[in-house]
């Protein structure tokens, strides 16, 4: 039985540092899903990706002379995420970070403030990266000694990348919780305070 079960998606541990000096303020939660490319990551953590050149800077005041890439990812992860960060690998550099994650450089895919690399959303323009949403983004002066911008292909989250020979960056993200997790937890939560609630009256 354990043999046949699907491989799901771990929580990763990121570490975000922010630049107060450039583009926009930088916080991530420490837990979020590792999103990338099928035949690397499990079926609920896949996205595809392909990218083109663009002269449109994501954040003006810092863009440079250097081609800027329009990054386009798809969501088959089957769930849907409330936030969404793009972390360089070792040997890749852009121009538009926000600040770091994991020790390289990395920015939030929003169209908020200073930095605005989102574009476009296929579906419902909310920032929700959707399940089978197309997302169109940004990278500012990208420059990489190892691959493409839509190289996504390595486990590990910026400079803990483990096997990024041919990968130039992660996607990473914070999922929705499925409602029968909300349930749970409301309901953990409601016995926690009942029980409080007994020792309290006695």
């Amino acid at each position: 039985m354990a043999i046949s079960a699907p491989v799901l998606a771990l929580p990763t541990t990121v570490v975000s540092q922010n630049d107060v000096l450039h583009c926009d303020p930088l916080v991530t939660p420490s837990l979020v899903d590792e999103l990338g490319l099928p035949g690397v990551f499990p079926a609920d953590e896949i996205v595809t990706a392909s990218a083109t050149i663009t002269f449109s800077p994501a954040c003006a005041a810092s863009d440079g002379p250097t081609f800027n890439f329009v990054l386009e990812i798809q969501n088959f992860s089957g769930q849907d995420f409330t936030a969404v960060w793009y972390v360089a690998d070792p040997g890749t550099t852009i121009s538009n970070w926000d600040g770091f994650i994991n020790g390289e450089l990395a920015f939030k895919i929003d169209n908020v403030g200073s930095n605005q690399p989102l574009i476009s959303e296929s579906m419902a323009p909310n920032g929700i990266f959707q399940f089978g949403e197309i997302w169109t983004f940004i990278l500012d002066d990208y420059a990489s000694s190892i691959g493409g911008p839509d190289a996504l292909g390595s486990v590990g989250v910026g400079g803990f990348s483990i096997g990024s020979s041919g990968s130039s960056g992660s996607i990473i993200a914070l999922p929705i919780p499925e409602p029968s997790a909300l349930w749970l937890l409301g309901g953990a939560l409601a016995a926690l305070v009942g029980l409080r609630g007994r020792r309290a009256a006695a």
